[in-house]
């Protein structure tokens, strides 16, 4: 889970409390949105959310205009077809998404007018929807299940692109130190293997205790318990007063059961 702390700790410096909070709020919402629900993927998420946004601190790229700026007026894998979409669809968001097709095309999925209103994606909210929608897009959690360290380049092409002299992700190195600073955190934290499910349907991640839920005690005991009696994905079935699913990335979902 991604705290208020954590992001003063990792963000940018002197972040105050209101605003770590805002986004981590946001963030959570999002991850949860996108089953971004691991150390490892939180940890490739957070690492390029921060070295995008320098610490959470540009949610709008800084105009100059750069000869790269100006670079954006006209082109065509961007989508700006109009004068003027070079800025006016600039980077914005934590993920920094930018030209006239990619608001277009997240907005859509989102539900959201992001190309009638770009300046949306600087709220917190929807800037960290953006990010969610943008990492499940591109199938990033199954890159990011893969593993750490190794993982660095492809996710960050698949971010940013790659360097057409290199052949290297933009600011590889600085990406991989960042992933090595929220790693050394959340890595350290216990696998979130549960999503519970409220009787209004809204999903949560497992708070790490062993609190009882509907009849049953969440905990490694648990967890052993399921990981025997459901060994692939699949579900639902009935355990105790629980409905359970098991996903993919071998995390459980339970639903209390009436």
């Amino acid at each position: 889970m991604i705290t208020a702390e954590l992001l003063q700790r990792l963000g940018y410096r002197n972040m105050p409390l209101a605003v770590a909070q805002a986004w981590a709020a946001a963030l959570n919402a999002a991850a949860t949105r996108y089953q971004i629900n691991t150390p490892l993927r939180l940890s490739h998420w957070l690492a390029q959310i921060l070295h995008e946004s320098g610490g959470l601190y540009y949610t709008k790229e800084v105009w100059g205009p750069t000869p790269a700026q100006r670079g954006y007026e006209g082109r065509a894998n961007l989508g700006n077809t109009q004068p003027g979409d070079g800025k006016r669809y600039m980077g914005r968001g934590p993920i920094q998404v930018t030209g006239r097709a990619n608001y277009r095309s997240a907005g859509q999925r989102l539900g959201l007018d992001l190309e009638g209103t770009p300046e949306l994606a600087e709220r917190p909210d929807i800037g960290a929807l953006i990010a969610g929608d943008y990492w499940n897009s591109r199938g990033l959690n199954s890159r990011a299940d893969a593993g750490g360290e190794t993982m660095v380049e492809t996710i960050s092409a698949a971010v940013n692109g790659r360097n057409k002299d290199t052949g290297l992700p933009n600011h590889l190195p600085e990406r991989l130190a960042r992933f090595r600073q929220v790693w050394a955190v959340l890595g350290a934290l216990p696998v979130q293997r549960f999503t519970l499910v409220d009787p209004g349907g809204k999903q949560a991640p497992w708070n790490g205790r062993d609190n009882p839920y509907n009849g049953v005690t969440l905990g490694p005991e648990l967890l052993a318990a399921l990981d025997l009696a459901y060994p692939v994905a699949g579900g639902p079935w009935a355990y105790g007063r629980l409905k359970v699913w098991r996903r993919r990335d071998n995390t459980f979902v339970l639903e209390r059961l009436p």
